[in-house]
């Protein structure tokens, strides 16, 4: 009977030691997704050099789930097999250490299969290697295997546990990733200049530059995109040609490459991973526009709108309802933005401008998103004539250089911001959108005011 069963001394070094594989493992996994986490560490950079596939894998659309960066994700992964093996490895009944490690088994056979789904992503859609991630991938990998021969060892096992390793390691993992975590949870500071105590901020440099700067950043914004596009358009034309055994020109055989690119494009995997500039923190003069509302209110809604579009007809009584919630915190600024491809948008714009001139604005403005689009000139005279505008006036100012001027410059501003489309909904400086629900601005709203 002796020879068949294991002695004393061999069961804790069994125990000991189909453990320690896992929380080795599960450690390692801890420190790669910290330092995953670190935007410019020494140490990453080693596994990361810059402009390297990490770059094009951490940045892109797929690097987060449901908002939550995958290196976070990763960490909370590796960061609970851990806590569970460590008590494991510090437990000295065997069926406890069974129930501990049991969930490791199939935390990591989960973390296997979705590390199996992001490495396809990484290789082929976005065809660039991050060398953490793939490291983190092997190790997922690596604790499927240790945790399946750790179940199968441990639960019998008479071993009486290791306390003392056990916190030992805990506590030098929390260090190690407290060391590399904590830089990127500390935001650098916002402060630009400082003169007797007195603190310039980003924010504020922002604040005051965004109108100015927002054109420069569009403008770069768009030599990026015709670079990007010329090495994708270039990229497509060289493997094609490859592949049908021709040279670039005998693929093109005397064709524009704009005719030829939407045929070798088609079913191939092109992600372009460019992100416009946002438009956030604006200053308007709102001199130029319409307002309702106080005029020191703690939230400003300025809308580009044009009174042809269907989604701003649609934003129009959002914006009433909104006025008559939010009568003493919420000023609303209307600049006109009149789209080229609706034929009555600059002839109704110039129309409500004239109304302006005779303190109707509003009720104009009102009546002409009720007429959802039909704004040919006998109805917007007819319109004025409702509202009580002198017929006259309202003509002669129709026809007048200065209420044009007045739109055109609007536009142009516009324009010049970047804002692509009608409506344009900003609040406070930020755009926030196009068309947007009642429920959902009013709950912007009231965040912003503090009293969600």
């Amino acid at each position: 009977m002796s020879a068949a069963s294991p002695t004393p001394a061999a069961q804790p070094a069994s125990a000991e030691s189909a453990l320690l594989p896992p929380v080795c493992l599960a450690w390692l996994g801890v420190l790669i997704s910290s330092l995953l986490l670190q935007p410019r560490a020494e140490v990453k950079m080693l596994f990361c050099p810059s402009r390297s596939g990490c770059e094009a894998v951490l940045g892109s659309t797929h690097s987060a789930l449901l908002g939550v960066p995958l290196p976070w994700v990763g960490l909370a992964f590796y960061l609970t097999m851990l806590g569970l093996l460590l008590c494991a490895y510090g437990s000295g009944a065997g069926k406890l250490r069974g129930w501990l490690v049991a969930p490791t088994v199939w935390l990591s056979v989960a973390g296997l299969a979705f590390s199996a789904m992001l490495m396809w992503v990484q290789f082929g859609l976005l065809h660039a290697f991050c060398g953490l991630c793939t490291a983190s991938a092997v190790v997922v990998a690596a604790l499927v295997w240790a945790t399946l021969r750790a179940e199968r060892l441990v639960e019998n096992s008479a071993a009486p546990g290791n306390r003392a390793v056990a916190l030992t390691l805990a506590l030098v993992t929390l260090l190690a990733a407290g060391a590399l975590i904590l830089p990127a949870l500390v935001k650098p500071t916002d402060a630009v200049a400082v003169v007797d105590g007195r603190t310039f901020t980003r924010a504020e440099l922002d604040a005051d530059l965004a109108a100015t700067v927002q054109p420069l950043r569009r403008s770069i914004y768009e030599r990026e995109v015709a670079w990007v596009q010329e090495k994708v358009d270039t990229e497509l034309l060289t493997t094609t040609a490859k592949a049908r055994g021709l040279s670039v020109e005998a693929l093109l055989a005397g064709r524009p490459k704009e005719a030829v690119l939407p045929e070798i494009a088609a079913g191939r995997r092109i992600e372009i991973l460019l992100r416009k500039p946002p438009l956030r923190g604006l200053k308007f003069d709102l001199s130029k526009a319409q307002v309702t509302g106080p005029k020191d209110a703690r939230v400003q809604l300025v809308v580009f709108s044009d009174f042809q579009c269907e989604f701003c007809i649609k934003l129009a009584p959002v914006l009433e309802k909104i006025r008559a919630e939010f009568p003493q915190d919420v000023l609303v600024a209307f600049r006109f933005y009149p789209l080229d491809k609706n034929p009555h948008a600059r002839p109704a714009a110039i129309a409500a401008q004239c109304a302006a001139e005779q303190g109707a604005f509003w009720k104009y403005h009102d009546r002409l998103f009720a007429a959802r689009g039909e704004l040919s000139d006998e109805r917007l005279a007819a319109l004025a004539l409702e509202v009580g505008l002198d017929a006259e006036k309202f003509a002669q100012c129709r026809a007048a250089d200065a209420s044009r001027q007045i739109v055109e410059a609007s536009y142009a501003e516009a324009v010049q911001l970047g804002i692509e489309g009608a409506p344009a909904l900003f609040l406070n400086g930020d755009l926030i959108g196009g068309f947007v629900e009642y429920e959902a601005l009013a709950k912007r709203i009231r965040i912003a005011l503090g009293t969600p």
